[in-house]
């Protein structure tokens, strides 16, 4: 029946497999007579190196690719191609711009308009909270749970700070300032963002 299913817990399996579960949809009965479950075979869909990209999926993709004046790109490396290779479609029309959020650099880098070497998280929270806007809440996996229901042990006892001298001291003072250089960075980030995404916005108005 083509309905979805998205789970708190884990699929194990990957590459298109079936999972074990059926769709329980209630849908008519072939004479239209009465409600029946779906019963079909679910399967994940978690594409394996080796898999196509599914349709409509993939003709989608292209579609809004080759429209888009903004592409962000949150958290690959983008070395899979032809997936890859979209995001690049935005910088060919006018005023087109590419993000790049992710830890580590992409072959892609000296082509974007902005990179950002952070967490997608981190990121996107503070954009949402920056636009004023509602940060959605992260559900607890099953392992998070049993995580968080098993008891904590006590905290050892810290020994007392031995005397630091003035350079040690002043190393200290440094690092317990590290919260305030990551919101400047963080700032700094959203600010990069937003600039990006409201050069887009005046094109768009602008045509």
């Amino acid at each position: 029946c083509g309905h979805e299913y998205v789970r708190e817990t884990d699929i194990k399996s990957v590459g298109l497999k079936p999972t074990g579960r059926r769709c329980d949809v209630m849908r008519s009965s072939p004479n239209g007579d009465r409600l029946v479950k779906c019963r079909g075979q679910l399967h994940d869909t978690t594409l394996d190196w080796e898999d196509e990209l599914p349709e409509p999926d993939f003709s989608k993709s292209i579609h809004h690719s080759e429209k888009a004046t903004l592409a962000l790109t949150l958290g690959t490396s983008l070395q899979i191609n032809p997936a890859g290779l979209q995001p690049l479609e935005a910088l060919e029309n006018d005023n087109g711009k590419l993000v790049i959020v992710n830890l580590q650099r992409t072959p892609h880098h000296d082509e974007a308009t902005l990179t950002i070497h952070a967490k997608v998280d981190q990121v996107m929270s503070g954009l949402l909270r920056e636009l004023g806007l509602p940060v959605p809440a992260v559900p607890q996996t099953s392992a998070l749970r049993q995580q968080a229901s098993q008891p904590q042990s006590k905290p050892k006892p810290q020994s007392q700070p031995k005397p630091q001298s003035q350079p040690a001291a002043a190393a200290a003072a440094a690092l317990s300032c590290s919260p305030c250089l990551k919101n400047t960075v963080l700032l700094g980030i959203l600010l990069g963002i937003l600039l990006v995404m409201s050069g887009a916005l005046a094109w768009a108005r602008r045509t």
